[in-house]
């Protein structure tokens, strides 16, 4: 494992691969990838003259010999997903978003920065439609019960018979209907 280790800071510059670490967890990728990435990036990992003599100059090392960042590790693969598909990781969570829009700015990545902005603003309208969709279900489970209310004053039966899934099936096509005529009638009201 240490032999490994030392292997790997010793030709962690030396080609197309290149390894290095990031909070103390170690990425593997390509020389190519780092270049996709901002000119800041790109120091902090190959140095200031990469691809000359001096490359690797300038680069904070770990005790191993790899270029240490010291940053998120977590957050910079998703850094490093987007530098290899130009594309955020599926299922983001806000929280997440937002600090690996943070990270972006760190690391001057605009192009990052702005997919991180859309995907926000994205997962906000997610949010509010889901909202709407709660409290339309909110107002159709209130004009059930208050159907249901009716129904006992007018029949004087108990509310246990009609909310019994028996009565339901026979009756859910004439309720559909009654819902649907009181949503109109209601929705006529409140414009």
């Amino acid at each position: 494992s240490i032999i490994l280790i030392s292997v790997l800071a010793n030709t962690a510059m030396n080609g197309e691969v290149i390894c290095f670490n990031v909070g103390g967890t170690v990425f593997t990728t390509t020389k190519s990838t780092v270049l996709k990435a901002s000119p800041q990036l790109q120091c902090m990992i190959l140095g200031s003259g990469h691809g000359g003599a001096s490359e690797g100059m300038g680069v904070t090392r770990d005790a191993q010999g790899l270029p240490f960042l010291d940053a998120d590790g977590t957050l910079f693969s998703h850094v490093l997903h987007w530098l290899r598909r130009h594309k955020l990781p599926a299922k983001l969570d806000e929280s997440t978003v937002k600090d690996l829009a943070c990270e972006a700015d760190y690391y001057s990545m605009t192009d990052l920065l702005q997919a991180c902005e859309e995907a926000l603003e994205s997962l906000k309208q997610q949010a509010q439609q889901a909202a709407a969709a709660a409290e339309q279900q909110e107002e159709v489970r209130e004009r059930r019960r208050l159907f249901v209310e009716q129904l006992n004053e007018m029949h004087g039966t108990p509310s246990t018979v009609y909310n019994s899934p028996n009565w339901q099936m026979t009756n859910a096509k004439n309720l559909s209907a009654w819902l649907d005529s009181s949503f109109r009638q209601w929705h006529a009201c409140r414009q």
